[in-house]
């Protein structure tokens, strides 16, 4: 089975806050802060995963 098999990769993270940490995962990476500065998203150099801002009023709620 492949890597891309084992896990789910999730390319598009929405968040509340413009300082975000990714440690990669299921597979893993050293952790690392990342921040946005004036932009709304930022990109992790490891792994590529997309973390977006959104605005806390806009989050969708899980019940």
């Amino acid at each position: 089975m492949g890597v891309n098999a084992q896990m789910k990769f999730q390319e598009k993270v929405e968040v509340t806050t413009k300082r975000v940490a990714c440690d990669g995962g299921v597979l893993g990476h050293p952790k690392v802060y990342l921040e946005m500065g004036n932009m709304s998203e930022v990109t992790c150099p490891y792994c590529s995963c997309r973390y977006v801002f959104v605005e806390p009023d806009s989050v969708s709620k899980e019940i």
